[in-house]
């Protein structure tokens, strides 16, 4: 069985991490084979470590275990200033909950949690706490204060408590590494293709349907304006997008920017979708980005704006037309 722990940690705990952690594991938690990481996106690379923790595991007939932090650590030790995510931490978690691994704990990080050597980040936290059987991580992996421990450390550390380490090569798509660094990159340059590719499925955003100016239904071309659960990654611009509204996927046209033609400064983001119509004002979806259609550009009347639309509506349906047969309702 699946479950999910959200241990908080503070100074105490370094001092006394068995009346923390410890307390809120399950009493029967054998020793387990686990990997670390921060797994934002879970994309590829994050799929091939987790499966083989699981296949190991399972091997063994002992659980497997993932531990993650949060927030971000660049985000604590930069004082808010970590990479901007690409996925939110419950969207991170119900990916990973897909892979069938046993437990995920995770870890509150903090400027304390941060100052911890990494021979006491495997003693402390690692052996005392869960005392696993092996370690899986990949060949960048580092640990403890200031991020001081490498793989070959952990081996040793490994040596010295009783726990294997296996080290997985970093996946690879053609001559590209993927990394959650080189997704960002992808997205902020507007290569949703690129970033699709690594991640393993299309880059998406989770919005709440609010409440706009009404511009859209005034041109006959009614949107829908979502305020992002967590942010927007990708650059300016128009894309081609699959929206899950009550569960069914539809085809889209979705604007991120502060719409120029009516000299707006806010960035606002906003579907167009195909086939759709009714209310789904206060209600989430999930707009699944698929291909970047065009910066964004000022024009000069609302007609002008209407006839890009709608050029726009005609590019999205070209390349869905493409994907197999049943995407869309």
């Amino acid at each position: 069985m699946w479950i999910f722990l959200l241990i908080l940690l503070s100074v105490e705990f370094i001092k006394s991490p068995a009346q923390s952690l410890k307390a809120h594991l399950p009493q029967n938690l054998a020793r387990p084979v686990m990997t670390i990481g921060n797994f934002d996106g879970v994309h590829r690379g994050h799929m091939k470590l987790l499966s083989r923790v699981v296949k190991r595991a399972r091997a063994l007939n002992l659980p497997s275990l993932t531990m993650i932090f949060e927030p971000h650590p660049q985000e604590v030790i930069h004082r808010g200033n970590g990479p901007q995510r690409v996925l939110s931490l419950e969207e991170k978690v119900k990916l990973i909950g897909k892979t069938g691994l046993d437990y995920l704990v995770c870890i509150k990080f903090s400027r304390e949690f941060a100052r911890m050597t990494p021979s006491a980040f495997v003693r402390r936290l690692l052996v005392d706490v869960i005392n696993p059987i092996e370690i899986f991580v990949g060949p960048n992996f580092t640990f403890g204060r200031g991020a001081r421990g490498h793989v070959n450390d952990l081996i040793r550390l490994g040596g010295r408590y009783g726990f294997n380490v296996r080290m997985i090569s970093t996946e690879r798509i053609g001559k590209t590494t993927v990394s959650s660094t080189r997704i960002r990159s992808l997205l902020e340059r507007g290569d949703v293709r690129g970033a699709n590719r690594l991640l393993g499925y299309p880059y998406y955003i989770i919005g709440k349907v609010v409440g706009g100016a009404g511009r859209g239904k005034r041109l006959g071309i009614p949107t829908a304006n979502l305020k992002s659960l967590c942010g927007v990654l990708v650059r300016e611009g128009a894309y081609a997008v699959r929206a899950w509204v009550r569960g069914k996927p539809f085809a889209g046209a979705m604007n991120f920017g502060t719409r120029p033609t009516f000299k707006e400064k806010r960035q606002i983001l906003e579907v167009f979708l195909l086939n759709f119509s009714g209310s789904i004002y206060g209600e989430t979806v999930r707009v699944e980005l698929l291909e970047r259609i065009r910066g964004e550009r000022a024009f000069l009347s609302a007609s002008g704006l209407k006839a890009q639309i709608e050029k726009d509506v005609r590019r999205v349906k070209d390349i869905v037309r493409v994907l197999p047969a049943g995407e869309f309702a």
